[in-house]
């Protein structure tokens, strides 16, 4: 039998109570017996091994909703590519760019205890170095610096677009904003965050030959342009876009709680 007691100090004691019947030579009752056992540490071993399983299947569940979403993100992606680009061998090679932030944002995801949300600092530190490994092969060598501003932790439901942001101006920067420039040239992005109030801001920017006079975001029909919108409005956030010695980025959205 067990039985959980409370102490005077307001902390609990669970104890493992064995009763034992003693018999004479006739078999008749003659006393019961009677021990205690704290079993505290056990039990509380016990039920923190148990919350951690569910944790792990909560999590598994969780990622293979995830995973789904986001393979279903994909096709969509080389879907749009396809109307935009005939170009098949561009569409694979955009194609597996986009899969390479999925591929870092769960490589993170899988890492931390708690999984509903992610320090920023250390994610997109991570991103940073991944995607200068990964973009290398396919352009000349760039340098992409993070820097948090005000560290804080963002939830899964708003890392996954905002990654896909990111990446869709790494990708329109390395492929436009350095053309033209010599072999030489110190070709940089940054990426800078910052909190306000409830609200995260991050800041994108690059040293290339910035956005033509006449761009307006809200009206290219660009796909790369056509994601960030669609992806920032599924952040509820806003965003503005500019030239100063190169293109800057800045998006604001709220933080959930």
């Amino acid at each position: 039998m067990k039985l959980k007691s409370l102490l005077k100090n307001g902390k609990t004691k669970y104890l493992l109570i064995n009763i034992k019947n003693v018999h004479n030579s006739k078999g008749e009752l003659v006393q019961k017996s009677c021990y205690a056992r704290d079993i505290t540490e056990e039990y509380l071993m016990r039920e923190s091994l148990i919350k951690a399983n569910e944790e792990k299947t909560i999590l598994m569940k969780d990622s293979h909703h995830r995973i789904k979403n986001n393979l279903n993100l994909l096709l969509r992606f080389i879907s749009l590519e396809e109307k935009f680009s005939d170009d098949y061998e561009e569409i694979l090679n955009v194609t597996k760019k986009r899969i390479s932030s999925f591929v870092v944002f769960h490589e993170n995801l899988y890492k931390i205890s708690n999984f509903k949300e992610m320090n920023i600092s250390e994610y997109f530190d991570k991103f940073a170095k991944a995607s200068e490994s990964f973009y290398k092969h396919d352009y000349e060598s760039f340098n992409l610096k993070f820097i948090c501003y005000d560290d804080f932790k963002l939830s899964n439901d708003e890392l996954v677009p905002l990654t896909l942001i990111i990446n869709e101006l790494v990708i329109n920067t390395l492929k436009y904003a350095f053309a033209g420039f010599s072999k030489d040239y110190s070709k940089n992005i940054g990426l800078t965050a910052t909190r306000k109030d409830d609200c995260a801001e991050f800041h994108y920017f690059d040293n290339g030959t910035g956005l033509a006079s006449n761009f307006d975001p809200e009206k290219s029909t660009g796909l790369g342009w056509v994601i960030i919108r669609s992806l920032v409005s599924q952040l509820n956030g806003s965003y503005e876009v500019y030239s100063d010695n190169g293109m800057h980025f800045k998006i604001r959205f709220p933080l959930s709680d």
